[in-house]
């Protein structure tokens, strides 16, 4: 059974048009961010009129293009109904809106719509977070005796963390065990780490703990033993199964989800939960595109040149219908994250929940929205500036977030990853530090809610060389004192 988001017609209006009625209702009049407008119009039976009926949304006066960038959306006949919906941009501005819907200049219907925004839970602010993400047991990381135990590893963090000035402690809860068998859904070392977090609550450490969701490491068919469904890449001009990833439409995944988070989030001792890799597979999301064309290209009068159905090729050549594509791909995920963040809470799981989401685009390329999220229970972004292979792709990232993202009523947190390949440069350790600060002082117009460094592991094990782990820690000292200095300034206002 597959997760999905049905819609309830909550505006109706009888019309008369040309001596007949017309029967016009709109899906929603309150929109969140990962919603669209879909308008259904009955009674209309000649086709040249069909042609001629489109909407158009306005703020203060002024039209307000769609997704797309149409000023007037035009729908099509679908059975006997005319479906048109409306797009909204990314991060659309939220208040009242106008709703019009016109036959040439002839205004049919005109009706209020509101763009609404989920209100976040917070967190202790400003978060100054160290992550730790690996299958070994925490003491194991920090070099500890294999006898010692929870207490002993809690206390070489805590100092580690109060010495960087970091208030915050966030780690690896779940991580799938791939083909072990049905019953061990779960790895047992990261469960078992969770007891550290005990102990650094007691030190006044805010803690989380998160689950990689869609990274499920498979490699062949096998994979199937478990219920998931593959994710579908485009590789080499070809659709493939990817067994690495599992698909956002798997429910038992999804209920794997649920299960182990209702397990960490009945912990006292944790603060928080999270979801990691909450996205589509790399390259992939493809198994989306039968609902994608029922549920969004059937209703768009748009000439997307799909010769001979072949609606892969097309979103290869087309810039619209790819960038269409990527935002359905970002509802889909969203509509993920509403079901998994519901259940929980019908459960009595009401801590906050973060997300880890892609720097490069700001996550867009892989179905992931940060005002989409917040919409559909997402209480922080962590945002990972990895994997820039050199400063013009990270300063084209950074201007790509300032001009089309803002932090305006999201809670956003800031990263960067302990490692000396992905932080390419003449010195990968300034610059480790010089992109945290420098997306958080510039390529940002409103202050972050916090800044984290990942992970404790890399710290050690990592690929930390020409430098040492001591070296790495004073650059996360210096960069958090840095950081911390230039936040307080707002948060002590």
């Amino acid at each position: 059974m597959r997760v999905l988001n049905f819609f309830t017609f909550v505006f109706l209006v009888i019309t008369t048009f040309d001596s007949f009625s017309l029967e016009i209702s709109v899906n929603t009049l309150e929109i969140l961010h990962y919603d669209y407008i879909e308008v259904t119009i009955k009674g209309l039976h000649d086709s040249n009129l069909c042609k001629e009926i489109y909407v158009s949304l306005f703020k203060d006066g002024g039209v307000v293009p769609d997704l797309l960038g149409r000023d007037k959306i035009f729908g099509r006949k679908v059975k006997d109904e005319i479906k048109i919906i409306y797009i909204p941009n990314y991060g659309i501005r939220d208040g009242v809106y106008e709703l019009s819907v016109f036959s040439n200049n002839t205004s049919l219907l005109s009706t209020n719509v509101i763009f609404l925004s989920r209100q976040q839970v917070k967190l202790t602010e400003p978060l100054k977070v160290l992550t730790f993400e690996e299958n070994i047991p925490i003491g194991k990381a920090l070099g500890l005796n294999r006898g010692d135990d929870y207490n002993k590893a809690a206390n070489v963090i805590y100092n580690l963390m109060t010495n960087a000035g970091l208030n915050t402690f966030m780690i690896l809860g779940g991580q799938t065990t791939y083909l072990k068998s049905k019953s061990q859904i779960w790895y047992s070392v990261p469960i078992s780490n969770l007891n550290v977090l005990m102990y650094l609550r007691k030190k006044g450490i805010q803690t989380g703990a998160y689950v990689m969701c869609f990274l499920t490491l498979g490699q062949n068919e096998k994979n199937k033993f478990r219920g998931y469904y593959p994710n579908l890449v485009l590789k080499n001009g070809s659709l493939k199964k990817d067994y690495k990833y599992t698909s956002i439409l798997s429910s038992t995944r999804i209920s794997n989800i649920v299960e182990i988070l209702e397990y960490i989030g009945s912990k006292s001792y944790i603060d928080f939960i999270g979801l990691d890799f909450i996205r589509v597979g790399d390259y992939g999301g493809y198994e989306l595109l039968e609902e994608f064309s029922r549920e969004i290209l059937s209703k768009i009068d748009i000439d997307f040149e799909i010769s001979n159905g072949n609606i892969v090729d097309a979103i290869k050549k087309n810039k619209s219908l790819s960038k269409l594509f990527k935002w359905y791909q970002s509802v889909r995920v969203s509509r993920v994250i509403k079901h998994i963040v519901s259940r929980l809470r019908s459960k009595g799981i009401v801590k906050p929940v973060v997300a880890f989401m892609l720097g490069w685009n700001a996550g867009r390329e892989h179905g992931q929205d940060l005002f989409m999220f917040r919409d559909a229970g997402i209480d922080y972004a962590f945002y990972m500036l990895y994997e820039f292979y050199n400063e013009s792709m990270f300063e084209e990232a950074g201007n790509y977030y300032l001009r089309f993202v803002y932090n305006l009523d999201t809670q956003i947190v800031f990263g960067n990853i302990i490692d000396s390949k992905l932080n390419k440069g003449k010195n990968s350790l300034e610059t480790f530090s010089n992109r945290l600060k420098t997306f958080v002082t510039h390529y940002s117009y409103f202050p972050p809610n916090g800044f984290f460094f990942h992970d404790l592991y890399r710290l050690k094990f990592g690929r930390i060389k020409p430098y040492k782990t001591e070296d790495w820690i004073s650059k996360i000292n210096e960069t958090s004192k840095f950081l911390s200095q230039f936040l307080n300034r707002y948060y002590e206002k």
